[in-house]
């Protein structure tokens, strides 16, 4: 698992909590050529849900049930521009 403290191994009976905020970044990654990677994720976020990718610098805003919607950070604005 890819955290911003760095790679952590993941193991058979694990309890991962990744706290709502950039100190719980995290990306699951099936380092195993031959098994497959089986998890279950409970998710107790209140819609609408902000997530950032830093591996692609963008930011995903989920309203559940209803639609995503992406965008790339090097397109960041000033709060007044345009008021």
């Amino acid at each position: 698992m890819k955290t911003p403290k760095g790679d952590r191994k993941i193991s058979s009976g694990d309890i991962i909590v990744c706290p709502p905020s950039e100190l719980g970044a995290h990306k699951i990654i099936n380092t195993s050529d031959y098994e497959f990677l089986k998890y279950i994720d409970f998710d107790t976020t209140n819609s609408p849900d902000v997530v950032y990718y830093p591996d692609s610098d963008k930011t995903g805003i989920i309203i559940h049930n209803k639609s995503n919607t992406f965008f790339k950070n090097k397109n960041k604005t000033n709060y007044y521009e345009g008021e």
